[in-house]
């Protein structure tokens, strides 16, 4: 079985992994963890006055730049860490951070990768937040090709 599993690296993430791990006992499972960045836009406010600081705002746009990589990096290396759990000898998992639209990313990695089943968590936000923010996770529902589980990592009574 071909799985991609999205993940958004909040404590949320553990739920839907144990999820993960129960489905793929005892099975020779690939696993790929997907992890989307938010897109830079490729700007980078600049501090400068109207006068010829251009080394000051270089420097600016170099640090804004280092963050951004540095974020990506520290995200990687918990996806990596989350990888390392889960592969027990059959299971073989592959963990990608990736910059753009969560669903369009998600939904083309499916159908790039062959995926059997695509795995996601839902937070229970409500009818609001939908409406002004939306759902990956019911966005995903509605136009994946593939089955999709979705994980309830909400704490509801």
């Amino acid at each position: 079985m071909n799985i991609l599993v999205a993940l958004d690296l909040s404590p949320a993430s553990q739920q839907i992994l144990r999820v993960v791990e129960t489905l793929t006992s005892g099975s020779s499972a690939k696993i790929w963890l997907f992890h989307v960045t938010e897109p830079s836009s490729g700007m980078v406010e600049y501090k400068g006055s109207l006068r010829n600081e251009e080394s000051d705002d270089r420097l600016d746009t170099d640090y804004a730049r280092d963050q951004i990589a540095k974020k990506i990096h520290d995200e990687h290396t918990l996806l990596l860490k989350e990888a390392k759990k889960l592969n027990n000898g059959k299971v073989e998992v592959t963990a990608r951070v990736v910059e753009g639209s969560p669903t369009e990313i998600i939904l083309h990695e499916a159908d790039k990768l062959a995926i059997d089943m695509i795995v996601v968590g839902s937070h229970g936000h409500g009818a609001i937040y939908k409406m002004l923010i939306g759902s990956v996770s019911e966005s995903i529902l509605h136009r994946s090709t593939c089955p999709v589980l979705v994980v309830p990592t909400h704490d509801r009574t």
